[in-house]
């Protein structure tokens, strides 16, 4: 432990003794001095297994430094919206095309979602705008229940959402959608509005091998997010 910075010892030291207890992958992030004194960010995974009758970890680290700088970066700009606490559209963009550098040099795929909040005109136009304001916050609450920490979330117009879920693929489409239904439902079950919330989605991918642009990510998702509400409505 003695490279990890003093600040983050107790906290990694913590996050060993769960992954043993737990034995699951339990990702977190710690900073770590390098050489000439240059403190390093790093994520690791670790999982607790047994290998030749005998309990051992197994580890993945990835050097998250160039991210974590970016993030700051941002803090200390007009990136973050008012009201849901979510990367505006600037602030998303820019993380966004930060992180498309990184996953093409690591060779990462990732999903990107566009997301609208359904029915958001008709709350105002019924309930009144500081309804209309509850039902984004709470639409923000759900997709930070739905993506990591290491995702990438923004309100980038007024009911228009978008996330970048981070070394994903497209074999997780599936299970990141039944978790944001879930958390959806969960919403819905307990009342907080004189509606339901409701959105539609569509997904396009990022492929490191042929990438994309921000922008063309952006373009095929909203095509198919149209789909989505279009089916709801017949």
């Amino acid at each position: 432990m003695f490279l990890v910075m003093p600040e983050d010892r107790d906290f990694a030291k913590k996050r060993a003794i769960e992954m043993l207890k737990n034995e699951k992958i339990l990702p977190y992030e710690i900073r770590v001095l390098a050489k000439e004194g240059k403190i390093v960010w790093i994520l690791q995974s670790v999982i607790s297994i047994r290998f030749k009758g005998r309990l051992a970890v197994l580890g993945n680290f990835v050097n998250i430094t160039e991210k974590k700088l970016m993030e700051e970066k941002l803090r200390n700009m007009s990136i973050v919206d008012d009201l849901t606490q979510l990367y505006n559209r600037r602030g998303f963009f820019m993380l966004a095309e930060q992180q498309m550098k990184i996953s093409k040099r690591n060779n990462k795929e990732m999903l990107f979602f566009f997301i609208d909040l359904d029915g958001l005109k008709s709350i105002n136009d019924t309930h009144g705008h500081q309804e209309g304001d509850v039902a984004l916050i709470g639409a923000a609450g759900i997709l930070k229940e739905t993506f990591r920490d290491t995702d990438i979330i923004g309100r980038i117009g007024g009911d228009e959402f978008a996330a970048l879920a981070v070394g994903t693929s497209e074999t997780t489409r599936g299970l990141l959608m039944k978790r944001l239904n879930e958390h959806i439902d969960s919403y819905n079950e307990s009342p907080k509005g004189c509606y339901r919330m409701s959105m539609s989605v569509g997904i396009s991918v990022y492929n490191p091998e042929n990438p994309s642009t921000i922008d063309e990510l952006m373009s095929v998702a909203d095509t198919l997010m149209y789909e989505n509400k279009k089916r709801k409505k017949c």
